[in-house]
């Protein structure tokens, strides 16, 4: 590292200040393994950005700028402004530039929660937060004549902190929920709907890339329905029940007044289907994109504009899906009703009734 401000003149005693300066903090600083990853050091890049942003505020920053004071290898950013050695040369404070009074010394940086290197076990002075697999980590000397700033970047640092730390949450219990077949921690989640779901006679059946809401039949016509409850829905799941090649799965709207719930069936014919099937239907984040309300010219395209159909029937080679206002909470092209030819995955038709 070098600090070009650890004197204030380049004579014989400030080169011997900057050299001792230097060696002080190889001492506090020397072989620490960062273990950050693309996603830490991008945090970083985008918290030193916000700091640069406080200049205008804060005088002790003028000099800073988040390319030149920011080391993405080894993922930390070092700031000194108006410096000068220390005159005690105890304790961490001892081996880093100390402020003026109208200056600034500050180190940031992502770092392993196993860290036993000195810079990091300083529990009285340092701030720390979880940051996914990481600890975010400040130190800071500020002069005493200067307005502080410690509050205002630490506020950008733990929420950056806390973004990562949700975000490894929520893969943690993503990969627990929907890669292994651990069926029964199903029960008692708080999930989100990735679809519309109609409810008819029978449960709607999810398999890999289709939820079956009623079995094809010769003719595609409307019919009374249950329920609906929509894309986006904030769900509880009640309970997760093997049946066969299928489970069995009760949920209620966290909001709704259906206090027995509603029940589909998710195929568990292998570790994968189910793994597939549940990532079809829930999701553990919010699901905030409406489906599409578009002209389809595809199969796929359909599926994605309008989700899955209430009906599917085949006249000759076509294949024709149903969809009303009801499932949507929209009309397709004017149509309260509206049925969707197809042949070879290609739209040929839609019509409906208005």
């Amino acid at each position: 590292m070098c600090y070009s401000n650890c004197g204030d003149t380049m004579n014989m005693k400030g080169l011997i200040q900057l050299i001792c300066c230097g060696w002080l903090i190889y001492g506090l600083f020397s072989g620490l393994s960062w273990a950050a990853g693309d996603e830490h050091r991008q945090a970083l890049r985008a918290i030193a950005g916000e700091i640069e942003i406080l200049k205008m505020e804060y005088p002790q920053l003028a000099e800073f700028y988040a390319a030149k004071y920011i080391n993405l290898e080894q993922c930390y950013i070092e700031y000194s402004y108006h410096t000068h050695p220390a005159a005690n040369k105890g304790g961490w404070a001892g081996k880093v530039p100390n402020p003026n009074d109208d200056g600034i010394w500050f180190f940031i940086d992502f770092h392993d929660p196993a860290s036993d290197r000195q810079i990091h076990r300083q529990p009285l002075v340092s701030t720390v937060a979880l940051a996914g697999d990481q600890v975010a980590f400040m130190l800071m000397l500020e002069g005493r004549a200067t307005r502080k700033i410690e509050g205002k970047i630490w506020s950008i640092i733990k929420q950056t902190a806390d973004r990562l730390e949700r975000k490894k949450l929520l893969q943690k219990k993503s990969s627990h929920l929907f890669v292994d077949n651990e069926i029964q921690v199903l029960a008692g989640q708080r999930l989100y709907l990735r679809q519309n779901l109609i409810f008819l006679e029978t449960p709607p059946k999810v398999r890999p890339g289709w939820i079956e809401f009623a079995q094809e039949g010769k003719y595609c016509q409307t019919s009374i329905w249950e329920a609906v409850v929509g894309r986006g829905t904030k769900i509880d799941i009640l309970a997760a029940t093997p049946e066969g090649k299928d489970v069995r799965i009760r949920f209620r709207a966290s909001r709704g007044e259906e206090k027995n719930g509603f029940e589909i069936l998710l195929d568990q014919t292998s570790k994968q289907s189910f793994k597939v099937s549940c990532n079809e239907v829930f999701s553990d984040q919010p699901v905030d994109d409406p489906l599409e309300d578009c002209e389809p010219k595809t199969r796929q395209e359909v599926i994605t504009c309008f989700g899955y159909p209430i009906y599917t029937c085949r006249q000759g080679d076509q294949t024709i899906f149903y969809y009303n206002l009801g499932l949507l909470g929209h009309r397709i092209l004017g149509y309260h009703d509206a049925w969707i030819a197809m042949g070879n995955d290609q739209v040929i038709k839609i019509w409906g009734n208005i």
